[in-house]
């Protein structure tokens, strides 16, 4: 059975059609189609029930996908061991909009890129819950979050603190409560800062919200109000709240990858393998 067949038939069933199978593998939409028609013809039975919007397995396809990609995954794996340097395809790759982080993704995937001619990279930066949606959708590959750490998930690259930032004056003892400028929904530290507050039985009262931390930290700087945000990303201007009781002391946060169907290909592996070296070398 035909390697590229595989890949093929994997890349239809993964992305729900032929024309963004061909998008991933950077053939054109009828050379798929060929392949999936060969697979078909080889294997005797349909694979996919066709409509005029997506592909949808059959039992068969259903039956064979998994076998088809462990043996795809192997491949690329020795590929990878062996021939480290024979790396291609597409990889589109979230990344979570933290200044703290972008100098080293950006210096690992630039590093990756280089190394990686025949790889075609596109990166988007945007907050967790926006990448995680885009991931469910099939329109990334691999992203990387922040997550407020509970108990720590498997495959963590790194913890760090979430700490308070501010002016001791921003800090208020009249029933007006604490002030607070977060960054807007959907954020897991705002999330985590509300919650937070509420379970200590704070008052408080968001007086600023912005898509841009830019803002929260110019609000911040000025003494209008509080906030919270992930150790490394502090300008050194800036200072560091110490836990009172007006203040409780706020849980850590990792960064964690997810990967498209759950599971990683090559070249994900590869990559978040580059970018945690580069984070944790210049971190």
């Amino acid at each position: 059975m035909d390697l590229t067949l595989l890949r093929s038939f994997t890349s239809v069933a993964d992305t729900g059609s032929f024309s963004g199978a061909a998008n991933k593998l950077n053939l054109t939409q009828s050379t798929v189609s060929h392949q999936i028609a060969r697979l078909e013809g080889h294997i005797g039975r349909r694979l996919f029930e066709r409509t005029t919007r997506r592909c949808d397995l059959t039992a068969t396809g259903r039956t064979l996908l998994e076998q088809a990609r462990d043996v795809v995954n192997r491949f690329d794996e020795m590929e990878r061991q062996y021939r480290p340097d024979t790396l291609r395809g597409e990889l589109r790759v979230g990344v979570p909009d933290d200044y703290h982080l972008f100098n080293p993704i950006a210096h690992a995937i630039s590093d990756f890129s280089r190394e990686q001619p025949l790889v075609t990279l596109e990166v988007r930066a945007g907050l967790a819950d926006n990448l995680l949606e885009s991931l469910r959708a099939g329109d990334l590959d691999l992203v990387l979050v922040r997550e407020i750490l509970g108990d720590e998930p498997a495959g963590t690259l790194i913890v760090e603190d979430l700490v308070w930032i501010g002016k001791e004056a921003a800090i208020s003892d009249d029933s007006s409560g604490l002030t607070l400028a977060l960054i807007s929904e959907p954020c897991v530290y705002r999330r985590t800062v509300l919650r937070t507050l509420s379970d200590a039985g704070i008052s408080h009262r968001v007086v600023v919200s912005s898509d841009s931390l830019a803002a929260v930290l110019a609000f911040v700087g000025a003494g209008f109000a509080v906030s919270a945000v992930i150790r490394g990303s502090i300008p050194s201007e800036m200072k560091i709240l110490a836990a009172n009781r007006h203040l409780p002391a706020l849980p850590k946060a990792a960064l964690v990858p997810y990967y498209a169907n759950d599971r990683p290909t090559v070249l994900s592996t590869a990559l978040l393998q580059r970018i945690e070296e580069t984070i944790r070398h210049e971190g």
